[in-house]
């Protein structure tokens, strides 16, 4: 999950026996156990209080279209129909013998060089 491998798990456990003394590990990991508990049930809290409000956000924006569509059933029905797509642009006939591609090219490229950021 965070990238820690085992190699550097030894080593916190290394400096944990170091500057916590043998005698006081359970009662520490103890506080450690509870210190995690209090931090999952706060982010469990946050997540639901975040889920509660973007349900009641659904909610409003339903009611609100619900609104709108009532009020005025044929702009809605207008803003709701998706555009339909541009029909893809047909090759002149005369420029399809040609190659093409050189002057397009040349008609894709800036009018002017770009400025230089290391002035």
């Amino acid at each position: 999950m965070f990238g820690i491998g085992f190699s550097e798990l030894a080593i916190i456990a290394l400096v944990l026996i170091v500057m916590i003394r043998p005698n006081d590990m359970p009662a520490f990991f103890r506080k450690m156990g509870r210190l995690y508990g209090q931090i999952k049930s706060a982010y469990k809290e946050v997540a639901a209080v975040k889920d509660e409000f973007l349900k009641e956000m659904d909610v409003a924006a339903a009611v609100q279209d619900s609104a709108a569509t009532a009020a005025n059933p044929a702009q809605a029905e207008a803003s709701s129909a998706e555009p339909t797509p541009a029909a893809p642009a047909e090759p002149d006939s005369a420029s399809a013998g040609t190659d093409s591609g050189a002057s397009d090219a040349a008609a894709n490229l800036p009018d002017s060089p770009p400025s230089d950021p290391i002035d």
